[in-house]
């Protein structure tokens, strides 16, 4: 299966049974199948308690540097016991990730 946008053949590849594959070599079936895909739009942004992913990131760097590892990991399980489960998490995983580059 070929798509024109440009005036220009394109050939589309897809994953078919676990290859990707070009389209205009699928079978009819699977010609189908991929003409009935609905494309999914994931959003450009999260919100995770009002602000973005990104953020709280940065908020949860600039409260890591200088502090030690187990303090940190405290106040990550207070974050989650007190209603933000996603950035304890993302807090965790800044500390062990932080803790592991140190031990390289």
């Amino acid at each position: 299966m070929t798509e024109r946008v440009c005036g220009e053949k394109c050939e589309v590849y897809s994953r078919v049974c676990g290859y990707l594959r070009p389209v205009a070599q699928w079978n009819p079936g699977k010609k189908a199948e991929y003409e009935d895909r609905v494309d999914y739009a994931a959003p450009r942004t999260v919100d995770v308690d009002g602000d973005t992913v990104a953020d709280v990131f940065e908020a949860l760097m600039a409260r890591i540097t200088g502090h030690k590892s187990g303090g940190l990991h405290t106040e990550a399980d207070a974050l989650r016991t007190g209603g933000h489960e996603i950035a304890g998490e993302l807090l965790e995983m800044i500390v062990t990730a932080r803790d592991q580059i140190m031990t390289l």
